[in-house]
């Protein structure tokens, strides 16, 4: 239904990876559903950018043997700032400045207002700490990493 954002967001070079067809947890479905939460957000996704989905985030963060035998590296995050429960701009900030580090992903969500004030705030005030705020994808061209298949990454060392 947002082709339009999918397109622009793809074309602004910033990074669009899996959170799933529906955002069920990944764990307490079967097997078809699974392959379906993950094949149709891949199919979706190159049908707009001709593009393939690299990584997945799980929803809740929650996965198992049978979400990482997908062969897709699962990533998740160091930094939660409980931006989904405090929704308090302050707070979120706070939570993330508190814990930054080099490497570290921080999970947010764009869907609150106050995460996205926090942001407003937070990048300035990363970068006068020295840190860069880039994608997964950009962190891992600057670490040299290479992930791997259904591997579980939280950070980037």
């Amino acid at each position: 239904y947002n082709k339009d954002i999918v397109l622009d967001v793809y074309n602004s070079n910033n990074e669009i990876e899996s959170h799933t067809y529906s955002h069920k947890n990944l764990t307490k479905i079967n097997d078809k559903s699974l392959k379906n939460e993950v094949n149709s957000t891949n199919i979706i996704y190159n049908e707009i950018t001709g593009d393939n989905i690299k990584f997945i985030r799980p929803p809740y963060g929650s996965y198992n043997n049978k979400v990482t035998s997908l062969g897709y590296p699962l990533i998740l995050w160091s930094i939660d700032p409980k931006d989904w429960l405090y929704r308090d701009s302050t707070k979120v900030y706070n939570n993330v400045i508190k814990d930054a580090c080099d490497g570290c992903i921080v999970l947010l969500h764009d869907i609150h207002l106050e995460t996205k004030e926090a942001v407003k705030k937070l990048i300035p005030a990363l970068n006068n700490l020295d840190y860069n705020v880039v994608s997964v994808e950009e962190l891992m061209k600057i670490k040299k990493y290479i992930p791997k298949e259904g591997e579980t990454i939280r950070k980037i060392k």
